[in-house]
């Protein structure tokens, strides 16, 4: 029952700081300018101290065997969640935009704003080590392959693949790697600067929903996205992963992960390289509503 509502209340309290950030377009206290503010400061501030925040770990004895093993099953499903949102792509209608949609939420979760907490409550500070690795991709892939599926008309100025969370991610994971921790003060203020991305990153999400416009074919592509999403790629990677000799505490925090709903950090990347922003900000509302229902199904069949 705890692992329930602990999941239940985070989605709970994203839909409601999203539901906030509608209000707040809608009674103009936050602008078409505000909300690009809202996006830089995110960029370079918030998500940079996040990802820094995240691989800033002490290291233990058997951690580093297991943060790479974490680190290599992540990777792993994320690439074969590309392939499998590219293959559904090409059987549908969708046009190219609404493919490139489908594909990034495919492979990419909410893994930082509700897969790190949720971890935590479930399976405590090794969980949350786990499920930090397991992210090290997650980090990597978003500001370089995500960026590069919503603006491949863009793709040309690679500066738009060299972005401050990019630096972050290997940056931390050269620290990671060698050992090296951050000083107690710098520290604490990433922790902080890192603390306040969620509610800021929902916050733009509402203020950018646009949900109405949404088409018959928009919907076919949401339900598709939803039941793969949530359903059937989290217990397919459970199931596949028990047929190998892994640790039961990996495999629980690679599926928990997987099945956390699509992201939200499309919005603000398709705010960034024009991508389609409505369908972007409509696959997150829909999809992060259904996981309150969803992710607590999928923990009690993995407990």
């Amino acid at each position: 029952m705890t692992n329930y509502l602990v999941s239940f209340q985070r989605i709970a309290a994203l839909l409601l700081i999203i539901f906030l950030g509608t209000l707040g377009r809608k009674t103009g206290l936050i602008t078409e300018r505000g909300q690009k503010d809202l996006v830089n400061i995110l960029l370079y501030f918030n998500l940079p101290a996040m990802i820094l925040t995240s691989t800033n770990l002490p290291q233990t004895a058997g951690a580093l065997p297991a943060g790479i093993l974490a680190v290599t099953l992540g990777l792993l499903i994320r690439l074969l969640s590309l392939l499998l949102g590219q293959a559904v792509g090409k059987l549908s209608r969708w046009s190219e935009s609404e493919r490139a949609v489908f594909t990034f939420q495919m492979i990419f979760g909410n893994a930082g704003f509700i897969g790190l907490p949720v971890c935590l409550a479930l399976y405590g500070k090794q969980g949350a080590f786990l499920g930090a690795m397991f992210n090290l991709s997650h980090d990597m892939l978003l500001w370089t392959l995500g960026v590069w599926l919503l603006a491949r008309d863009s793709v040309n100025d690679w500066r738009n693949l060299v972005s401050p969370p990019v630096l972050a991610a290997v940056l931390g994971f050269i620290f990671l790697g060698c050992g090296v921790q951050l000083p107690p003060v710098l520290s604490s203020v990433l922790e902080q600067l890192g603390a306040a991305t969620t509610p800021l990153a929902m916050l733009v999400v509402g203020a950018q929903l646009q949900f109405a416009g949404a088409n018959k074919s928009q919907w076919t592509l949401l339900g598709w996205l939803c039941f793969l999403r949530l359903l059937v790629v989290p217990l397919g990677v459970f199931y596949l992963l028990n047929l190998f000799a892994l640790p039961k505490l990996l495999v629980q925090v690679a599926t928990v992960i997987t099945a956390m709903p699509a992201s939200s950090m499309i919005t603000i990347i398709a705010a960034q390289v024009d991508g389609d922003r409505k369908l972007a900000s409509a696959s997150t509302l829909v999809a992060t509503s259904l996981a309150a229902v969803t992710l607590p199904l999928i923990i009690a069949v993995i407990a």
